[in-house]
């Protein structure tokens, strides 16, 4: 799963990897949004869920290399993910972050904004994961988004 706020970088980074990997297949709500109602927006939720899940299930039984992206802003919201998806031989956390500002600016060039009072409580629900909080995942890996200069520092 790559996890992290809106505008930090996740997407673009989701989409560089799976060009480098082919092996793997990406997932993104967003475009479950877009397939189901025409356009990214927050409609028709449960369908589009269980249509995402129902999906991701499926790769998962399949033996497919998966890469879930998702908001999770916190442990309760990652460890869901977990428990949905427990045929997954390993459960790898990448957790995507960048400065409050780029973030910010990414939001506003999205196909789906979040209106600002929205996204400023989205990012103070944001907490890093670790090992204590986060102990379902089988590996965590942090990725820093700097400034959107294509280059990520990852530890």
């Amino acid at each position: 799963m790559v996890a992290g706020l809106s505008g930090s970088g996740k997407t673009y980074y989701c989409r560089s990897f799976v060009k480098r990997h082919p092996e793997y297949v990406y997932m993104n709500i967003d475009d479950f949004y877009t397939t189901y109602n025409g356009k990214p927006i927050h409609k028709n939720e449960f369908e589009v869920w269980i249509t995402f899940f129902n999906a991701i299930h499926t790769l998962a039984v399949n033996g497919k290399n998966v890469i879930v992206e998702s908001n999770a802003l916190d442990n309760i919201d990652r460890a869901q993910f977990v428990r949905w998806f427990p045929e997954f031989d390993k459960h790898y956390l990448y957790w995507v972050w960048t400065d409050f500002l780029t973030a910010k600016e990414n939001n506003l060039k999205r196909n789906r904004v979040i209106p600002e009072d929205e996204w400023r409580q989205m990012y103070h629900k944001a907490t890093k994961p670790d090992k204590t909080t986060d102990k379902e995942w089988d590996e965590i890996c942090y990725i820093e988004n700097i400034h959107n200069s294509d280059k990520y520092s990852i530890s």
